[in-house]
């Protein structure tokens, strides 16, 4: 570490702090009193003087002291282990447990010699170390990457070390995820490419909801590998009852089939379809030959009009995400077209509405039942916006827009949004709005602010009420730039998609008129946590959270209780994970004297994504090492890679210099010095008898 000084005044400047120090010691030092003291007592005194007043004197110049520290960063390797069940569904599972687990532990004891290796699990989650009991129901190379992308961004990352079978079922390959780094790539092909002997319920494709009297569809694909000769039976089972079978007949060793099955929805609420195939002899799995799927059966689509002043981008971008749902028709009109009822609407979204012209139509719209979103643009009449009571009032500067971005507002509790779409809608682009000051009404709840830069206000950009029916207001227009955003970012629309469909779900569900309401899924899979939702609400219709509210869950013989967590307006518990198996809940509340008792239900199904493949994908293993400069190993020849590594000259330590600046008049050493200088000095003169 290097030190230098440095001052706001020229440096010769410590001429006048060293004569103004000597000045003062030898008019201190001159006095009658001072005689007693022998000469060389006293000359020792002075230069004490003269260095305390000399110091003091420098630090009026403001010095300050640089100091130039440098850090050696060793190269960072990464250790990735694919943690996932597919990993042990062959004949060599013992192997990956024992041995294998033994040459990865060595390989990174060997390498943290000269390297900082970080060692990791993975499967539909990252963890740190390593995992060989294997237990991950999923195979997600993005969540592994964007784990590594923000932990180890602006590092020395030398290279990246990944044992895995190759084998993917959620987000991307590997070959396309790995792309977000530029480091070598050394990977360990676990698992085994022969193809055994298997039958394989590979996937049932199926909508999440059907409606009331309809017909709905599933697909399902099977799949048999070094099976020709065999016969199985398919049988989908609803409530334990038998509603469709096929005998299937095995003509191939690398056999598929696709099976279509038209069920009827005949009772609104969840239906629960078992679907099955007979085992064969000596297959390499039988967990694979059954699944469960869930549909919510709804009453009826709801109705949603889209109502624009004139064409946007907006109106796309909202029709095509709510079109992605089977739970809502969607119609588009402009307010110069439209001539229906707005009453036999669920939801009415008005963008860049109100406008002075159709005064009576939006009357009639806000003092419905019908619940809307005001998406406000430039050519809302802010005027008219004030004057319908929507839920806010601007003070609008006409003309003017501003630019502003989302921040989440913390306290929001009215509905959930994943944990994804928070961390990415604050780095969308803005929204353009009117320039003004916006007061929302006291009932309202804000559920994202207006952020310029860095600075978040307490303006609101996206707000919610439900004070006399459900409302929204959004507070600025370009929705369609969200959308690209996400879809340039995560190759797909969904986190942009999620927040306008969480939104109108919200605002378009019938609302339980119950003051005591809990939310839920009806089924989750064993890999998901079970999270809870719960809202009281006094006499006045506000949201109340004082009291506690109290949850049982039971179910396989075991009994659970939980008391929910308050958050700013509603109540929240996250109960972690369960095993497979269907689960009564009671949750109890009060409000005053009374008491109210919600039941309900709940099923946690079995992931088995990790079950319907087990050949290992060795060539894609082996483009990713090659593409990245690296190399593809086998597990028994995994000590290798230590040699490859510590023969390529790029991998090295990094050497930074980090610079700071501090005020010398901050430093303790200098208050320290002055006490110990003016110390020694008092002392001397009382031991002398000078006073």
């Amino acid at each position: 570490m290097n030190f230098e000084l440095i001052t706001e005044k020229p440096l010769w400047f410590i001429v006048f702090c060293l004569l103004l120090g000597a000045a003062y010691a030898l008019l201190l030092y001159h006095k009658d009193n001072l005689t007693a003291l022998s000469t060389s007592i006293k000359r020792s005194l002075m230069a004490l003087r003269f260095m305390v007043v000399s110091i003091l004197a420098f630090l009026l110049l403001s010095p300050l002291l640089k100091s130039i520290t440098r850090t050696v960063e060793k190269p960072l390797i990464i250790i990735a282990q694919d943690a996932s069940q597919s990993i042990t569904l062959g004949k060599d599972s013992g192997f990956y447990k024992t041995e294998f687990a033994e040459k990865l532990n060595n390989l990174q004891k060997h390498l943290s010699s000269n390297y900082d290796v970080r060692a990791l699990n993975f499967g539909s989650e990252t963890k740190p170390g390593f995992d060989f009991s294997y237990p991950q129901k999923q195979t997600d190379y993005s969540i592994l990457f964007e784990n590594l992308s923000a932990r180890f961004d602006n590092r020395n990352l030398g290279a990246v070390i990944i044992a895995t079978d190759g084998i993917y079922n959620a987000g991307s390959s590997l070959l396309y995820a790995s792309e977000k780094l530029k480091v070598p790539f050394y990977t360990i092909a676990m698992g085994d490419t022969t193809a055994k002997k298997d039958l394989i319920l590979a996937k049932v494709k199926h909508n999440k909801t059907a409606f009331l009297g309809n017909t709905y569809p599933i697909e399902i694909l099977i799949e048999a590998k070094q099976c020709a000769g065999q016969n199985t039976t398919l049988e989908v089972l609803l409530d334990s009852n038998v509603i469709f079978t096929k005998d299937v007949n095995i003509n191939s060793n690398n056999f598929n089939l696709n099976v279509p099955v038209y069920i009827d929805a005949k009772e609104k609420g969840i239906q629960h379809l078992k679907i099955k195939l007979s085992s064969i002899a000596a297959e390499l799995s039988e967990a694979n030959n059954k699944t469960d799927v869930f549909v919510d059966v709804l009453e009826r689509k709801l109705q949603v009009l889209i109502l624009a002043l004139s064409p946007h981008p907006d109106i796309r971008t909202i029709k095509d995400a709510l079109s992605s749902s089977q739970n809502y028709d969607v119609s588009v009109n402009y307010i110069d077209d439209f001539k229906g009822n707005v009453t036999s609407y669920n939801l009415i979204i008005l963008h860049q509405l109100p406008d002075a012209k159709h005064k009576n139509l939006i009357d009639q719209i806000y003092k419905s039942d019908v619940p809307q979103w005001t998406i406000i643009g430039m050519q809302t009449d802010i005027t008219a916006l004030n004057g319908v009571q929507a839920g806010i009032n601007i003070n609008a500067s006409n003309g003017k827009t501003n630019s502003v971005q989302a921040s989440m507002d913390k306290n929001f509790g009215l509905f959930t949004w994943s944990v994804a779409l928070q961390e990415s809608i604050e780095n969308w682009p803005p929204l353009t709005i009117p320039f003004g000051v916006y007061r929302p009404t006291s009932e309202c709840v804000i559920a994202l602010n207006q952020r310029i830069g860095n600075v978040v206000s307490n303006q609101p950009l996206l707000l919610l009420s439900n004070l006399n029916k459900k409302n929204a207001i959004l507070c600025g227009e370009g929705l369609w730039r969200w959308s690209l955003k996400d879809f340039a970012v995560n190759n797909s629309k969904t986190l942009a998609d999620e927040f306008i469909l969480k939104t109108v779900q919200y605002l378009a569900t019938a609302e339980n008129k119950s003051p005591f309401r809990v939310k839920h899924k009806n089924y989750v899979y064993d890999n998901e946590a079970i999270i809870i939702d719960a809202e009281l609400v006094n006499e006045a219709g506000e949201l109340i959270n004082s009291n506690d509210v109290m949850l049982e869950i039971s179910g396989n013989g075991k009994t659970y209780n939980y008391t929910f967590s308050k958050t700013n307006l509603a109540y929240t518990l996250q109960a972690g994970l369960f095993p497979v198996g269907t689960y009564k809940l009671k949750s109890t509340a009060s409000i005053g004297t009374k008491q109210y008792t919600y039941h309900g239900s709940l099923t946690v199904a079995p992931l088995q994504a990790e079950l319907t493949s087990s050949i290992a994908n060795h060539n894609m293993l082996l483009n990713v090492a090659q593409r990245s400069g690296g190399v593809m190993v086998y597990p028994q020849s995994l000590d290798a890679i230590s040699k490859l590594i510590e023969s390529r000259p790029e991998i090295t330590s990094t050497s930074y210099l980090h610079k700071e600046l501090k005020d010398l008049v901050n430093e303790k050493w200098v208050f320290v010095l002055l006490i110990t200088l003016l110390s020694t000095e008092w002392f001397v003169r009382k031991y002398a008898g000078a006073y």
